[in-house]
């Protein structure tokens, strides 16, 4: 099984065990730590720096860089809890996830894709209306992903063919300003959802 498959599967058995259905995880930071026991912090990093994690004796800390991007910081948590999930950490010692790219790690990407933005729920946005810019927008104000995890989901949900996929990917949300007390991420934007640019912002 490929590992988007794998990553998917998992995503899908998470919300299935914790009865979260295909609804938006809004609060992520709180499922992540009452249905897991998993602490997260807020790390400073380089620019390449996402998320790591580490796991030592009973207790494990999900650690997400610091960013003026809260939907790479929900992507990162839930990118990290995936290699909990499947239980990528099996020792003690802490193993950083900055830059690799093995297939736990496109596993993991795909299980956080399935877990933020459900197949499922994509399928209910864009029953009864066009397959648009509009339709993106939605989901991701709806869901808080970015503008690429959405485009990745409506294709592969068969609702867009690949050069749009690519088109959309670069479309980025707005001047999101997170603002950490150590723990919570407070959100704020302005009107518009999304805008054009010339790089992905996922």
């Amino acid at each position: 099984m490929s590992g988007e498959a794998l990553g998917r599967h998992g995503a899908q058995a998470f919300r299935e065990k914790h009865g979260l259905g295909s609804q938006p995880l809004l609060d992520l930071i709180t499922v992540v730590e009452q249905k897991c026991e998993c602490d997260i912090t807020v790390l400073d990093g380089s620019d390449e720096a996402h998320g790591m994690t580490v796991r030592h004796g009973g207790t494990t800390i999900i650690g997400v860089a610091r960013s003026r991007n809260p939907m790479r910081q929900r992507s990162t948590i839930a990118h990290e809890l995936g290699h909990i999930w499947f239980d990528d950490l099996r020792d003690a010692t802490a193993r950083t996830r900055w830059a690799e790219r093995s297939p736990e790690e496109v596993r993991a990407d795909a299980f956080a894709r399935h877990l933020l933005l459900p197949l499922e729920a994509v399928e209910s946005h864009a029953r009864s209306r066009e397959v648009d810019e509009r339709l993106l927008s939605d989901l991701v104000q709806t869901h808080r992903v970015s503008a690429a995890i959405a485009a990745i989901q409506l294709r592969e949900a068969g609702l867009i063919d690949e050069r749009t996929c690519v088109d959309w990917t670069r479309l980025t949300t707005p001047d999101w300003r997170p603002v950490s007390d150590g723990r919570r991420f407070i959100e704020r934007s302005r009107s518009s959802p999304i805008r054009r640019a010339h790089r992905s912002d996922c």
